[in-house]
């Protein structure tokens, strides 16, 4: 399993995570796909973070803070031990404005803003998030 420990990562590049919103939006467990609504302030809608092969979610459906990071090796351990996850996976996690972690496990996740995909991690790039 990859890691990261910092927790002001924004891996997904968002503008203002720390204010913006973070609702699920859906998620398809026959597609195993899972996606979260971020918004600003005014609850407008501004882009979607979609995380494909979705085994794990923990936490509330609705919180203020969408500062993505990649899980660390100690967090993923743990989930791997308690539910017996592959190291394929990534575990991506926000920790929100109450200090409740958001936590994502997923094969993959990327940035949709429209129809463009614009931050897409992977296995085969999750290094680069990796300090």
């Amino acid at each position: 399993m990859k890691t990261k420990s910092d927790k002001n990562n924004n891996i997904f590049e968002l503008a203002n995570p720390e204010t913006q919103f973070g609702q699920i939006d859906t998620f398809t467990s026959s597609h195993n796909v899972f996606s979260v609504r971020i918004t600003d302030r005014k609850l407008l809608p501004v882009t979607k973070l979609i995380f494909n092969r979705t085994l794990y979610h923990e936490g509330p459906m609705y919180w203020k803070g969408v500062n993505f990071r990649v899980g660390d090796i100690n967090e993923f351990s743990y989930l791997k031990q308690c539910h017996g996850f592959t190291e394929d996976y990534i575990l991506f996690i926000a920790t929100t404005e109450q200090n409740i972690d958001i936590k994502i496990l997923a094969f993959m996740a990327y940035r949709l803003e429209g129809k463009e995909e614009t931050v897409e991690i992977h296995p085969l790039n999750v290094e680069k998030y990796i300090k």
